[in-house]
């Protein structure tokens, strides 16, 4: 109970009464805000200190202290726990206090006005909307045009609102009115709430999408989000959305738009709709659906970077449960946030006492969000279904409802009560704030009422979004004649009390809310105004008249008149009373000379002309009358439409016998008519007997009637016509006046008739409405739904009783209210709530006047002479026919008085050609739409066959003669349908023979679908023709004619009326229509309640609402949701395979089912078990009967779903009332080799998934679906989702629910995993090809098992390309070579792979490959080359062979199955191969030659000739002039291969040029041919040194060795050895250090790369190397250190064993090596180096130990030191150094050479147990060669390495192991799973700068720089202060590199304005804009201000400089001079000194 345990003040501080409600009296406590805190701090600190003494004096007791604190109470314990930071206890409500600026809250629309909107918000509140807050098209106009001119071009708010609906909103401001209510007139007729003295709360609001979504960007935006969006345009095919999230807008198709307004109404620019992503893939514009079954459902999930700012109000999220509280629930949700839901926000409206119970901690269940306060973190949810449902509850009992008995449910101390009346209509919950409790001050709720308590209690208003009525219970309001302004009916008489007498009038209070103003011109009959505060004073009691009641100004004026008040003549107070004769008083408020204006009630008001006041033609109006005169007028004329009133003061005796020709045409009235003949008067007069004028005719006669004249028509109003009516033979005739509104029942039935209506025609019967005595006329009706009841309707109130079901017609609608007519003035009221069986907003979107109606009477209040109707289609619905029946007959009618005209002979068109009937004609014309023909019977009548009526004559051409058979006739058109379908041309078709019964259920098909009505077959019955209508007397407005296509099956059709000649001899049937549920006839009086409950075995007629690939979503009849599931469509044993149950059933299909089941949602379990049959029969049936469709009680289980079957079988068996035998599949029925019948689901890659009942599936790969290549390759197609397939199962687990299933019957039910893992050889296998590389084709052969085919087994002979044709998907049939090896079941269990080929010659196959051009190149096909060995080939033997791949060590070639070569890149031609990659694409057909065999090495050469210059070294003489081209150039140097030969030297920079080189690569490009003299020959080292220089060419003989040769062949790789030993040295001469060697030398090189310009570390100066340079020599030791310990960990396999493996594997081992190179060397980078943290001293000998190792390391490989080849070798190596990490690496490596992965698994396995604990970095380097090898070889690859590295997580440091991840993922390309550990990275190490860089590097590398800066957003926020500058300078540097150049520029100048002396930043600043900026002049005006900085001279030294070099190199001489004068001009300012 609310409020229970709460203290006092906490109670009294919350009590603060709903924002909807205005409470003057009672409840508060008059306290300031101020007073208030106060109170409660002294409060919560008395609480304090009372708490922690009591908790001293018990320390050390615990018992007694526990005793102690259950004595204090749940209160003070709670309160001190809330004090001290412990759990919540309780759930704070939401109120106005609550609410502040920026906070976003859900509501309703409750009020629409012309510059603004009052939204209903929770928990009673409102708030108010400007019209420029109201959309973000209505803001943007005011701030262009200003308010005053966009409040002229807005539309009014209520084109684009309407009442109802749901609307996200954001508090604007908040604060209260205090301002003193002035005594102005305008502001003394508010009628509510605003009492003067009183602050009135104030909440604006904003709908505004800008201020909605201010917590959104375009990063955020994912597929399936809910958004609230702003019309900004209307295209040809849709809208344009305005999100306001900036950079993207949505579109909005027009087919997705029909449902977002309710009535049909289109969109305007400025409409707020909700709305749904569907496609987010184009950031900038999205696409969106409106449909409000998506908006319902839409769920927001969790999405990086989520803010509490994000969450929107409305939002369905799911959440958790985590404590359950005394007044509430404490949950979590989206894993980041916390909410509350209130007690007014559980499930259930009016919770039971034990609802906690229904909760339990960590129970998950949906809730929508409420309100959301980002700035207290305060998130509100509610678990309302209506809300879950996004839609407003069910309707609400009408204002100033009485309601007798109502029950107390709960009692909130400090707030008020919970009511509930359940004997209301509709029944209904509702609230009684503290403050409508009684007349006097409540201090407490407990004290006066308790729970179970009936009281009295009146209808106030509503809580929408609560789902609760606001009651008072004040015996003052309760015992009112009205308790709202809306109640003050003009025309009512009432009391009240005066409050103050102004000099415009007297103020009244009517009640203590509302006040009138009695003008001046009302205070008397004779009163002037300065008399009027003598007459009255304040206090004194009035009674009056309401004379006006204007709610939309709040406004009610009423008059003291006591003519007025005591008139017994009828009150005008509307136009719709104004019937011509009608007398009434009226004021006179004007006069002229042409006339008077006089006004009544209500507003009503109109003109006396001159000529109807009955003066003498001396007397003029001006004389006579007076302002504020009561005179009696009567109605001439009226028309509602145009609002004139024409009026007459003369008496309707003395008028004249007839009005004059202006008089008629300008008041549209007819001249009175006698009513009676002249004899009948004259013998009545004779006989002394009193004449009646209207024959003694009374309301309710049924009469005959003939028409004399149509009136004359006022312009916008109805036409009448003028009738002689009798009541039979020989009875006195009368006149009447029939309306168009009363021609039919059916509208398109009175168009019909209008124009056929001439003098002399009869029309019959007629019903008298009413006796217009003044007229001397009587009003009639013809419509036959008023004239079949006659004998029933009532004429007053006496007659009527409750639940009585009656026809009547519309007299009128207003904006909450529909009144309806039955006979004379009888009329009832129709409130919102009773209009429609859904929410109406507005009922003139629902109904018109004059409309026939059902009315069903709800309430009758005989003391007041008035009574409350129904309008529901569900409970006034009608089966009958007769809506269709009356239009049926009135175009009969309408066609007999239009033959009768023309005087045309004859019977009827329906009586020439009766409908059914076979007609004979010919075609006489050929429309795209179908054929026009003539025929025989009648020349007139014009035939048409719709396209799909004409059968096999869709060819037909005119002339062609046809016999057709008659579906409709139009007797007023002269349009006879045909058709021409064999079906219907049958000899027994359309015989009424058989036609069944009335009230028989038949099956329907639509044939025809006209404006008003389908014309359908019945195809069980003969295809007799049926006609059935699309609208009810109750549901006129809806258009349902797409919900019935053509073809579409009915099953819900019945038989309403039999054919009969009145209309037109046609079958009328009755279809339930899209909210009407089966009814009563009319005739049914009373009635019982239609029947709310389905039990197991109803048959029910649904609507489909959804078609989802493995069910149907339906509504039945009633109103229940459930569902059909597709394998309860067909039986199994009649399914006809590959058939779609779902193919021709689309939203708003009608379908037959049998309920067999239902499902309960969060709250409930199951009922039914998986074959239908219940857990629990009794609480199954128990359940179902309690199940209340459409019925808000409180026994409704609104998350209950029916389960339903639509099998033939199950529909027949319930038709029968026979028992249900269904049995669906079950898990326990279930055995192998059974046979099922299922349908597809879903297809899933290579699965397919296949239910069979509603909770047995299986999988099915597609190889066991068929052994067909082509079938194979359309599995996809020839089985979609839907789809009926037949399969056996192969496997089955019944405790796991697993099934595997097979179709292809040829396996003897195994599947085909089972067939390849027991393949033996030369077995033919089928599979998908997985991938195609050079290292062969990877085939899936099932799950967990695949095969490989080499590529010299994919073609029987040599092709130009062995993989060209080959793609991944391709189905294939191999032939097995070698088995699966068993043994590693153990080791790897599903992982086998088996040795395939593809050789048609062998019997495979491959799906759709074209057949490749076989080369015709010498050479024995790959057949010859299956049992091919190394041993068997010998140097210079030709072989033929595919290539693999090409790595920097060569390009390795498959010769056979099992044997490869390798190719040095020298061999691959006779010259140079700039791209080798590009020249030998894997798969290519290379013929070579042996050079050499070692073992199982074959060494091959592509070369044709040999070389015939030098072979070696030592054959070069020095001196020599040689040719060459130049192989590389380098900035130390230029290499150049010597022609004719592999040998190549080193021409260093200073030998290149007679004149200093400043750019070498400006004179030198790779393959220029060159001259160069011998300058020395090293044979030792074996290297050349070459000069390039003029002067060297000059000196040297130039014949010497021009035209000598040289054979023999040499190795590549010891070329580009000796350029990288070259450069060593020279590297070694400049650095006056040590040999680094060639890694050295690689680095160094690298480094001169990125580093062209001579800057290192982001520009800063370089520091040459030296000797003394203790910290440079660490810094290169440290970099060559990590070189060496990257090609430690994982350098690969070395150039000697590249060159001499010719193993499988050797490639991919290739492959692996360069994967682990390059994350050993991110990993080693994360090692600090040593030097960093030891002295400088121990630096020293450090770096003369590091010196030590590299060269030994250097000289062993140039030695050659043998590497080992053997796993004996590996292990030695292992024994003697167990812990070096290198050796562990090299053994993974060769072992993956030889495709053994597993035991190269194992291998590092066995590593990490051997290496030594301490050994932290060693064990690092083993994990992330480990990652390598699952990246490569895993499978899956992704889940594979992702295991490895959570196991690797626990034993190294997180962070260098999640960057050497990233490394690794990025490299191979695998972005999106990087992306994710990039981002749990962040999470985890958030304070991490290199963490946050990787980030958005990765996100620069693949072009998303939105989500870069959003990254760089988060970082900024995650990292300590200090740290940020490092961020944003790498950021810059990455934009300049990888991203955009002018984002990186922003960075930089952001930096710089916040540190402008960072002279390291300025100098990267300057570097990236002279390397990568591109811009000169940008690149000059940043120098421009980098030299006005001020500082120190050093510095600005360095940056003169700089700008020196730059304009040297880029500028001209004058730039050059300005740079120097600049430079003097500073040192001789700032250096005189």
């Amino acid at each position: 109970m609310v409020g229970k345990k709460r203290t006092a003040e906490a109670a009294a501080a919350s009590a603060g009464p709903p924002q909807e409600e205005s409470f003057p009296r009672g409840g508060g406590d008059g306290l300031s805000a101020l007073e208030h805190r106060r109170t409660r701090l002294e409060a919560e600190a008395a609480a304090d200190r009372d708490f922690l003494s009591e908790s001293q004096r018990l320390k050390g007791k615990r018992q007694k202290a526990s005793g102690v604190l259950q004595e204090a109470g749940d209160e003070q314990l709670a309160f001190k726990q809330s004090n001290t930071g412990q759990r919540q206890k309780y759930v704070e409500l939401l109120k106005f206090k609550a609410l502040t600026p920026g906070s976003r809250i859900w509501g309703c629309i409750a009020s629409i006005f012309r510059r603004s909107l009052v939204v209903s918000l929770p928990h009673g509140l409102r708030g108010q909307v400007t019209m420029e807050e109201a959309s973000d098209y209505l803001g943007e106009l005011a701030e262009r045009t200003g308010a005053e001119q966009a409040e002229a071009e807005a539309p009014h708010l209520s084109q684009l609102f309407h009442v109802g609906q749901m609307v996200r909103c954001t508090v604007t401001e908040v604060g209260r009115g205090n301002e003193r209510i002035g005594l102005q007139a305008a502001q003394q007729m508010q009628g509510v709430d605003d009492l003067p003295g009183k602050g009135k709360k104030h909440v604006g609001l904003s709908l505004r999408v800008r201020r909605l979504h201010s917590g959104l960007t375009t990063a955020s935006l994912e597929e399936g989000m809910g958004l609230t969006a702003c019309v900004s345009s209307i295209e040809d095919h849709g809208y344009i959305l305005n999100l306001g999230i900036k950079g993207t807008t949505a579109f909005l198709p027009k087919d997705d738009a029909g449902a977002v307004k309710p009535g049909g109404f289109s969109l305007q620019v400025g409409t707020i709709i909700e709305c749904v992503l569907t496609t987010a893939k184009d950031r900038r514009l999205l696409h969106v659906t409106a449909d409000p079954m998506i908006v319902a459902s839409a769920t927001t999930k969790e999405w990086n970077g989520m803010t509490i700012g994000s969450l929107l109000p409305g939002a369905l999220v799911n959440v958790r449960v985590q404590t359950v509280l005394s007044d509430g629930l404490a949950v979590s949700f989206l894993t980041f946030f916390n909410g509350t839901i209130d007690v007014f926000h559980l499930a259930q409206v009016v919770p039971k006492k034990d609802w906690a119970a229904a909760y339990s901690p960590n129970q998950r269940m949906r809730a929508r969000i409420l309100f959301v306060d980002p700035l207290e973190k305060r998130v509100c949810l509610s678990l309302l279904p209506h809300l879950l449902a996004f839609s407003l509850p069910a309707n609400f009992p009408q204002p100033s409802t009485l309601l007798e008995d109502v029950t107390i449910a709960r009692v909130d101390p400090g707030l008020g009560v919970l009511l509930e009346a359940i004997t209301a209509v509709p029944p209904t919950a509702g609230y009684a704030h503290i403050s409508q409790l009684a007349d006097e001050r409540v201090e407490k709720a407990d004290k006066k009422y308790r729970p179970g308590q009936k009281v009295k209690a009146r209808v106030l208003g509503s809580r929408p979004m609560d789902g609760l009525a606001t009651f008072t219970l004040q015996p003052s309001v309760v015992g009112a004649q009205f308790a709202t302004a809306a109640e003050a009916a003009p025309g009512a008489i009432v009391s009240g009390t005066i409050l103050s007498v102004e000099d415009f009038g007297l103020l009244v209070s009517l009640t203590q809310s509302i006040r009138a103003l009695v003008p001046n011109v009302h205070v008397s009959d004779t009163a002037a105004g300065g008399k009027v505060k003598a007459r009255y004073r304040i206090g004194q009691k009035v009674t009056g008249r309401i004379l006006d009641n204007d709610l939309a100004a709040k406004r009610i004026t009423m008059t003291l008149k006591k003519s007025l008040i005591s008139s017994k003549l009828p009150a005008l107070t509307t136009l719709q009373d104004a019937m011509p004769g009608v007398r009434s008083h009226g004021v006179v408020t004007g006069v002229q000379d042409y006339g008077l204006f006089i006004s009544f009630f209500g507003g009503v008001s109109g003109l006396a002309h001159s000529s109807q006041l009955g003066l003498t033609p001396e007397q003029s109006p001006l004389q006579a009358f007076k302002v504020g005169e009561v005179v009696k007028a009567r109605v001439i004329a009226a028309d509602p439409a145009s609002r004139r009133l024409s009026l007459s003061l003369v008496p309707a005796k003395q008028a004249a016998p007839a009005a004059s020709a202006d008089e008629t045409q300008m008041n549209g009235a007819a001249p009175p008519l006698k009513a009676s003949s002249t004899r009948d008067t004259k013998g009545a007069a004779e006989n002394g007997a009193v004449v009646d004028p209207l024959g003694g005719l009374q309301p309710g006669d049924v009469v005959q009637g003939q028409v004399v004249q149509q009136q004359a028509q006022v312009a916008g109003a109805a036409p009448t016509w003028l009738l002689r009516v009798q009541a039979g033979d020989g009875m006195p005739l009368a006149h009447a006046v029939l309306s168009r509104h009363h021609l039919s029942d059916h509208p398109a039935g009175a168009a019909a008739l209008e124009p056929c209506l001439a003098a002399g025609s009869a029309i019959g019967p007629l019903l008298v409405l009413e006796r217009l005595e003044a007229q001397g006329l009587l009003a009639v009706t013809r419509k036959a739904s008023l004239v079949a009841a006659a004998s029933r309707l009532p004429s007053s109130v006496d007659s009527l009783q409750e639940h009585m079901l009656l026809p009547g017609y519309v007299a009128n609608v207003v904006d909450d209210a529909c009144f309806v007519s039955f006979l004379g003035r009888l009329t009832g009221r129709a409130g919102l709530p009773h209009l429609s069986d859904t929410f109406v907003s507005d009922p003139r979107q629902h109904f018109s006047i004059g409309q026939s109606v059902l009315a069903q009477i709800l309430q009758v209040d005989q003391e007041k002479k008035r009574f409350n109707i129904s309008l529901r289609p569900s409970l006034c619905g009608t089966s009958d026919g007769g809506f269709a029946k009356a239009l049926f007959e009135d175009q009969e009618l309408a066609a007999s008085l239009k033959s009768a005209q023309e005087g045309q002979q004859g019977g009827s068109t329906s009586t020439l050609i009766p409908i059914g009937s076979l007609v004979q004609g010919a075609v006489a014309d050929v429309k795209p739409y179908g054929l026009v023909c003539d025929l025989d019977p009648d020349p007139d009548l014009v035939g048409f066959v719709a396209g799909h009526q004409q059968g096999s004559f869709k060819g037909a051409t005119a002339g062609t003669a046809i016999s057709a058979r008659v579906l409709d006739v139009n007797p007023m058109d002269g349009i006879v349908d045909l058709s021409l379908s064999a079906r219907f041309l049958a000899k027994q078709a359309c015989s009424p023979k058989g036609i069944p019964k009335e009230a028989t259920k038949v099956r329907a098909v639509v044939e025809l679908v006209k404006e008003e009505y389908l014309v359908v077959s019945l195809p069980e019955h003969g295809e007799a023709i049926g006609f059935a209508a699309l609208k009810d007397y109750n549901f006129q407005q809806q258009d349902l004619r797409q919900r019935y296509p053509v073809g579409m099956s009915i099953p819900a059709a019945s038989i309403a009326q039999l054919p009969s000649a009145s209309a037109g001899s046609r079958l009328l049937l009755n279809i339930p229509l899209a909210t009407q549920a089966a009814g009563r006839v009319p005739g049914g009086g009373r009635g019982e309640k239609r029947k709310r409950e389905e039990e197991i075995g109803t048959l029910v007629i649904c609507e489909v609402t959804a078609v989802k690939p493995t069910h149907l979503d339906v509504s039945t009849s009633a109103g229940n949701i459930g569902s059909i599931n597709i394998t309860e469509m067909q039986d199994p044993e009649s399914a006809s395979p590959s058939a779609i149950p779902f193919a021709s059933i689309t939203k708003g299909s009608q379908l037959e089912a049998v309920v067999v089941g239902c499902r309960a949602g969060q709250d409930f379990t199951s009922l039914m078990e998986a074959k239908g049959r219940p857990k629990n029969p009794q609480k199954a049936a128990k359940m179902m009967k309690k199940l209340r469709f459409g019925s808000r009680g409180t026994e409704r289980l609104t998350s209950v779903r029916l389960q339903l079957s639509a099998r033939p079988s199950v529909i027949q068996q319930a038709t029968a009332g026979q028992p249900l035998t269904r049995k669906p599949v079950d898990w326990a029925d279930v055995s192998v080799g059974q046979s099922l019948t299922g349908y597809v689901i879903k297809v899933e890659g290579d699965l397919i998934w296949v239910t069979f009942s509603e909770h047995v599936r299986g999988r099915m790969h597609a190889l066991d679906s068929s052994n067909d290549l082509k079938q194979l390759m359309d599995f996809e197609k020839r089985l979609p989702v839907g789809s009926c397939v037949v399969c056996t199962v192969a496997q089955v687990d019944v405790g796991a629910h697993q099934m595997e299933l097979v179709m292809e019957t040829g396996r003897d039910g195994r599947t085909s995993s089972e067939e390849a893992l027991h393949a033996t050889k030369g077995q033919l296998v089928t599979g998908f090809i997985i991938s195609v590389a050079g290292s062969g084709v990877l085939v899936a052969l099932g799950t967990g098992i695949s095969g490989r085919v080499p590529l010299t087994e994919l073609h029987d002979a040599f092709v130009p390309n062995a993989l060209e044709g080959l793609k991944a998907g391709q189905a294939v049939r191999g032939s097995v070579l070698q088995p699966a090896d068993k043994s590693a079941l153990s080791r790897r269990a599903g992982r086998h792979q088996l040795l395939l080929s593809l050789r048609p010659s062998k019997g495979a196959a491959v799906g759709r490959l074209k057949k490749p051009v076989v080369s015709t190149e010498p050479g024995a096909g790959p057949a010859n080359y299956e049992s091919l060995r190394a041993a068997d080939l010998s140097a210079n033997q030709q072989m033929h062979g595919y290539v693999k791949n090409v790595t920097a060590k060569g390009v390795f070639v498959a010769l056979a199955a099992n044997l490869d070569a390798h190719i040095k890149l020298s061999n691959l031609a006779d010259g140079y191969v700039e791209k080798p990659a590009e020249a030998f694409p894997e798969g290519l057909h290379v013929a070579g030659r042996v050079l050499s065999v070692v073992g199982s090495r074959v060494e091959m050469t592509l070369k044709t000739t040999k070389a015939t210059r030098f072979s070696s070294v030592e054959e070069v003489p020095e001196g020599a002039l040689v040719k060459g081209i130049v192989k590389r150039v380098e900035p130390y140097g230029v290499f150049v291969t010597l022609e004719g030969s592999t040998l190549s030297g080193l021409a260093h920079v200073s030998q290149v040029s007679d004149t200093f080189v400043k750019n070498i690569k400006d004179l030198f490009s790779v393959g220029q041919e060159v001259k160069a003299k011998v300058l020395e020959v090293d044979a030792q080292k074996q290297r050349l040194s070459l000069g390039l220089a003029p002067h060297h060419i000059a000196e040297a003989d130039a014949s010497l060795l021009e035209d000598g040769e040289a054979g023999g062949d040499a190795d590549s790789a010891s070329g580009s050895d000796l350029d990288d030993d070259l450069a060593a040295d020279l590297l070694k001469q400049a650095a006056g250090g040590p040999d680094v060697g060639a890694a050295g030398v690689r680095k160094a090189a690298a480094d001169a790369d990125d580093n062209g310009d001579g800057l290192l570390d982001g520009g800063m100066a370089a520091v040459e190397t030296d000797d003394d340079d203790d910290e440079a020599d660490a810094e290169l030791m440290a970099e060559l250190q990590r070189e060496v310990l990257a090609e430690q960990v994982a350098g690969g396999i070395s150039d000697e064993d590249s060159e001499a493996d010719g193993e499988t594997g050797g490639a991919a081992a290739a492959a692996f090596d360069q994967e682990a190179a390059a994350a050993a060397t991110a990993a080693a980078a994360e090692v600090p180096a040593a030097a960093e943290t030891v002295s400088k001293s121990k630096r020293k000998r450090q770096k003369a130990q590091q010196e030590a190792e590299v060269r030994a390391a250097e000289l062993k490989r140039m030695e050659g030191a043998s590497e080992p080849s053997s796993e004996e070798d590996y292990e030695r190596l292992i024994l003697a150094t167990p812990n070096s990490s290198f050796v562990w690496v090299k053994f993974m490596a060769w072992l993956i050479s030889l495709g053994e992965v597993q035991r190269a698994r194992d291998t590092a396995e066995r590593a990490l147990n051997t290496i030594h604990f301490r050994e932290e970095g060693e064990k690092f380097n083993v994990w992330v060669a480990w990652l390598n090898l699952e990246n490569l070889y895993g499978e899956p690859a992704e889940e594979a390495v992702m295991g490895l590295f959570r196991r690797a997580l626990a034993a190294n440091p997180q962070k260098a192991l999640y960057m050497a991840l990233i490394n690794i993922l990025e490299r191979s390309q695998k972005a999106e799973l990087s992306l994710q550990v990039l981002r749990t990275a962040c999470k985890k190490f958030a304070e991490s700068v290199k963490v946050w860089l990787a980030h958005i590097r990765h996100l620069l590398v693949f072009d998303d720089s939105e989500a870069s800066q959003t990254v760089l957003n988060r970082a900024l926020a995650a990292l300590p202060r200090r740290k940020h500058i490092k961020l944003l300078t790498h950021t810059a540097l990455a934009e300049f590199k990888l991203g955009s150049p002018e984002r990186g520029r922003n960075i930089y100048e952001g930096v710089l304005r916040s540190y402008p002396k960072r002279l390291d930043i300025w100098s990267q600043y300057l570097d990236q804009e002279i390397t990568r900026g591109g811009d000169r002049d940008r690149t000059r005006m940043l120098f421009e201000r980098a030299v006005h900085l001020s500082l120190p001279p050093k510095k600005m030294k360095f940056i003169f400089q700089r700008f020196l070099d730059f304009e040297k190199q880029h500028g001209n001489a004058t730039s050059t001079a300005a740079v120097k004068s600049r430079a003097l001009e500073y040192a001789e300012q700032n250096l005189a000194g």
